[in-house]
């Protein structure tokens, strides 16, 4: 019923509001749910709040709940390739021609094989070794947190890259956060070649918008529960320049934390303005 709605009110003719959200701006809520109910035939029962605690990316080895198990395993930006040093087509084949598992895509870019028994974890971790990959588990928190949309040279929308060079970044930042002690904490970033957003920069911790060339917004403070975005930190920042426009920012973070607070929380407490200015005086210590 919300497609076909979606199908006889929205406005496809124009690609820039052809989404569901555009009609339901233009119409208001109470008019979609009407024509909704209308083509499904019965009345919708009323929203119920529901309050979410967490979340969870489900990489590594985990029970299912039915006596079997699935591995997640995390795909840098979702990207599956063959090289000469990296087989992830090759290994990908193995594993379900061995194992026979289920597969789930996550929405996080990465794979979950599923209804596997006890004694295949052995088997899964050896294929993947064989192929010359990570296992989830060996990868750093902010390098499996991370998300790129595809960008350049795909996307017609892209203004810039985001895919191809966000593995570049991740490796400046593990460096870096290394270097503060902060490799265990939990950064989520994500990287757009435009302001659409299609790998959702605007609710993580650390966004990096598409702008122009080479240039991002640089966005902070956001949550992944989806209860706030971020907020403009800095502008225009060349892609050259994100990793020192970030680590004053972390070790602002590693000295003036409140308790176990998260980088996100850290930085929407403080404000975009406070916290320049602390990076800027270097008032850190």
């Amino acid at each position: 019923a919300v497609v076909k709605v979606q199908r006889d009110f929205g406005n496809r003719a124009d690609r820039k509001t052809a989404r569901m959200k555009y009609l339901i701006a233009d119409k208001g809520i109470e008019w979609f749910r009407e024509k909704v109910e209308e083509y499904f035939g019965q009345k919708l029962p009323d929203c119920a709040e529901d309050e979410v605690h967490g979340f969870d990316d489900h990489m590594g080895w985990f029970p299912q709940g039915d006596g079997k198990y699935f591995y997640g395993w995390n795909v840098e930006n979702g990207r599956l390739y063959d090289s000469e040093d990296r087989r992830w087509k090759t290994a990908i084949r193995e594993i379900c021609a061995e194992l026979q598992p289920g597969i789930r895509l996550t929405a996080h870019q990465s794979i979950l094989f599923t209804d596997l028994a006890e004694d295949d974890q052995e088997k899964l971790k050896a294929i993947i070794k064989r192929n010359n990959l990570p296992l989830s588990e060996e990868i750093s928190t902010v390098r499996r947190w991370s998300m790129a949309c595809v960008a350049l040279p795909t996307c017609s929308l892209a203004v810039t890259e985001s895919e191809r060079v966000l593995p570049k970044l991740m490796d400046q930042l593990e460096v870096e956060l290394a270097k503060l002690g902060l490799e265990k904490e939990a950064f989520t970033v994500r990287m757009t070649g435009c302001p659409n957003g299609c790998a959702r920069p605007y609710n993580a911790d650390i966004g990096l918008v598409g702008k122009t060339k080479d240039k991002y917004t640089v966005f902070l403070g956001g949550q992944l529960l989806g209860t706030r975005l971020g907020q403009i930190y800095q502008d225009v920042v060349h892609f050259d320049d994100l990793t020192a426009t970030l680590v004053p920012v972390f070790t602002a973070f590693k000295h003036h934390r409140d308790g176990s607070e998260t980088f996100g929380d850290f930085c929407d407490r403080l404000g975009n303005e406070k916290l320049a200015e602390m990076c800027q005086a270097q008032d850190v210590a």
